[in-house]
């Protein structure tokens, strides 16, 4: 009987059985994107992501049933057919019934595998199994009948913890619940935001897990770093050394480095139930007792890695866990920029599906200043009044805070514009000339 490759990382496998696990690239759940250009469909995903949010599916139920039983429910109230012909021409013939209330989204959501499920399934692990409700107060009484209908043939859905992949940027997953919560306590705001919040969401989401990635290596839990927008309506110049250092040319490189590292990240958890994020691997790696250990069956992985892919790189024993992680990551990028493993290019064609996924309205060309992230107008207001919350107004300095904790970052320059901006749309209140003394006003 053949023995198996090690005691710890792989007690599981024989090298041949490793060796066919690893002849191609897992894929991860940290991220949906593959090296394909396939496009999703929005108002699935949004359909979907309302079932996520209120624990509920619409199974089997159409919209035309839905409308079906509505006139049932009406018939009792209304004198003659109509009365029913009003209602059916005004919330069903053009579908003006998706505009009352967020759940009547729900049937946009489809069970159909695909980009559009797993970008679903992203967002669904993000929000982890809380459920998430919307106040309605606003309804009138006839909407109110039309929820209740709705509200009637809603399935509910179990959701356990175990069943969500736990977030690889916990920061961020904490601020997006907080946000859709509150945009789910303004449901007029939430269908008319839900599509740019989650593209503005996933987009940050994936740059700054392409920033975290970096960092190869590191045990520390990630925090926000640098990444730096303009305002759609300023002029881009390369005398904006923020811009130009942090801005594109960080998110880029960062997000090439996303595949080879969540790609290595699964093949070191081949043997685990559920896959963690790197940075929790390398601290259950340090603190196990037998990490002397651990670290030596790293080191026989990394020499077979390099064999397996024919890779020239040699590297001497690496005695310590983030070390030898460290290097592991660096050989997964070797092997897409090797020319001869039939991968080059692969990393930048990942990244390229992260532009195409969520990018597309934050990254444009600048003429001979380059590719910059920009931040439209609306955009801007979103992110102020979910930086502002419950409060009525903010002061710009802590309004900055709030775009920076989120991964939102502007130079002196832009925050000039972005209070210029403010005071022409007329919610900003200015005591002085400093940032300290100038309050922003929420719109919604």
């Amino acid at each position: 009987m053949e023995e198996k490759f090690s005691s710890y990382i792989y007690p599981d496998f024989t090298k041949d059985e490793l060796r066919r696990k690893i002849k191609s690239n897992p894929s991860s759940p940290f991220l949906p994107m593959n090296t394909r250009s396939d496009l999703f469909d929005w108002q699935v995903v949004v359909g979907n992501v309302l079932g996520a949010m209120l624990k509920k599916r619409i199974g089997k139920y159409t919209y035309d049933q839905f409308r079906e039983d509505a006139h049932q429910a009406f018939k009792e109230l209304l004198e003659s057919d109509a009365g029913w012909e009003v209602l059916n021409k005004a919330y069903f013939e053009k579908k003006n019934v998706f505009n009352i209330s967020p759940e009547f989204l729900m049937f946009y959501a489809s069970k159909q595998r695909g980009t559009s499920a797993r970008v679903s399934r992203f967002y669904s692990d993000i929000l982890g199994p809380e459920r998430i409700d919307f106040k309605n107060e606003h309804l009138n009484f006839l909407e109110k009948i039309l929820a209740q209908t709705l509200e009637d043939h809603l399935e509910g859905v179990a959701s356990l913890k175990g069943e969500h992949t736990p977030a690889y940027l916990p920061y961020m997953a904490l601020l997006f619940k907080k946000d859709i919560q509150w945009l789910a306590n303004h449901s007029q705001s939430f269908l008319r935001e839900i599509q740019n919040f989650l593209s503005f969401y996933g987009f940050l989401y994936a740059a700054q897990l392409g920033l975290s990635i970096s960092s190869l290596g590191s045990a520390d839990e990630p925090v926000s770093k640098p990444l730096y927008f303009i305002l759609e309506s300023e002029k881009a110049s390369l005398e904006r050394t923020r811009v130009q250092e942090y801005g594109y040319k960080s998110y880029w490189e960062g997000a090439k480095k996303i595949f080879p590292v969540l790609t290595m990240n699964e093949m070191l958890q081949m043997n685990s139930p559920q896959s963690i994020p790197m940075w929790q691997l390398i601290q259950r790696y340090e603190q196990n007792p037998n990490r002397e250990q651990i670290v030596s069956e790293l080191n026989s992985f990394m020499d077979f890695f390099i064999s397996e892919r024919e890779l020239e790189d040699q590297y001497e024993p690496v005695e310590d866990v983030s070390g030898v992680i460290k290097a592991l990551c660096k050989l997964s990028e070797r092997q897409f920029t090797d020319k001869r493993s039939g991968k080059s290019g692969v990393e930048s064609k990942y990244a390229s599906g992260i532009g195409l996924y969520f990018g597309k309205p934050f990254i444009q060309s600048r003429g001979r200043v380059g590719k910059v992230l920009i931040l439209s107008h609306d955009i801007v207001l979103l992110l102020t009044n979910l930086a502002i919350g419950n409060n009525d107004k903010m002061r710009f300095c802590d309004v900055m805070k709030e775009f920076q904790a989120r991964g939102v970052y502007l130079d002196k320059q832009s925050e000039q514009e972005l209070i210029g901006f403010y005071e022409r749309i007329g919610n900003v209140e200015r005591l002085s000339d400093s940032g300290d003394a100038v309050y922003v006003c929420k719109t919604f």
